[in-house]
């Protein structure tokens, strides 16, 4: 959809959750102040999140669900067509999520059998799939902060709306989610196969050997916005590869919306009219 001028069209191409998602994310920092508790945090901080992805009916969402052969439970459950297909670990508003939080959350899903898990403090949302191979890390897919600015609110909206139950209604959701996170990590690596392959395709076709920096620094060029996937080091007098400085997280603002029909919401942020449609639709929080 092209972008238009009129913060009104632009209010009506946003959806209701959208907006109430970013009054939402706006509160959080207030929320920080008040030193919450665990079971606090999941009414004002986590509670409001999950019912604007739609788990609003008893058929949908499970509380304090028990963990087979042991005295642990799960403090939600998120179910389509009556099947458990989320599992959310939810922690108090002040405490940083941990590995150890992560761990516990993976272990919990495979247990039961479910591929999805959200830990959160109601801030931080961190998504982990329980199926990927390798360690800990390997099976951190996203990881998006509420309470930031725009931008960053608009990168946590559109991973969170991947889980939406209308979503996750359709075949496959959540693939791109694992196609951003082997994209970030092989072209955050100039010794990465992706890499490799792109340096041997431009040799093949053009007869000229390229070193790595050419390829991550093409990707960022090709990427301007984000920087692309990785922020490539100016390159060492004596030829060593240069290490990535920074990587930006996985969810971008530039993903594109669940249905194509919709403003997207970083083409707001882009013509600096976002904060006008937030605020045409529900008045000014700041």
């Amino acid at each position: 959809m092209a972008v238009n001028s009129s913060p009104f069209r632009y209010a009506l191409a946003v959806s209701d959750a959208e907006v109430q998602f970013v009054a939402h994310s706006r509160r959080i920092p207030g929320l920080l102040a008040l030193n919450l508790s665990e079971a606090d945090t999941r009414a004002h901080a986590i509670d409001p999140v999950l019912r604007l992805l739609g788990y609003n009916e008893v058929s949908d969402i499970r509380r304090e669900v028990p963990i087979p052969a042991t005295k642990e439970f799960l403090d939600y459950a998120l179910l389509v067509a009556g099947q458990p297909q989320v599992l959310v670990e939810a922690k108090a508003l002040r405490h940083p999520i941990t590995d150890q939080h992560m761990g516990q959350s993976v272990a919990y899903a495979a247990v039961l059998g479910i591929e999805w898990c959200l830990i959160t403090n109601g801030k931080q949302w961190i998504v982990c799939n329980a199926y990927a191979k390798g360690p800990l890390e390997s099976k951190k897919v996203a990881d998006v902060t509420l309470g930031g600015d725009d931008l960053q609110t608009a990168a946590a909206w559109k991973t969170l709306a991947l889980f939406a139950r209308e979503s996750l209604m359709q075949a496959n959701p959540l693939t791109e989610l694992l196609v951003d996170r082997v994209l970030i990590d092989e072209l955050g690596r100039g010794d990465s196969a992706v890499v490799a392959a792109l340096r041997k395709a431009v040799r093949d076709r053009f007869g000229v050997n390229v070193p790595p920096q050419a390829v991550l620094g093409a990707v960022r060029r090709l990427n301007p916005q984000q920087g692309g996937p990785t922020t490539v080091a100016a390159a060492s007098t004596d030829g060593d590869l240069p290490a990535p400085v920074s990587r930006p997280k996985l969810a971008s603002p530039r993903r594109p919306e669940l249905t194509t029909s919709r403003t997207n919401l970083s083409a707001l942020v882009a013509a600096g009219l976002f904060r006008k449609t937030i605020e045409s639709r529900l008045g000014s929080t700041a």
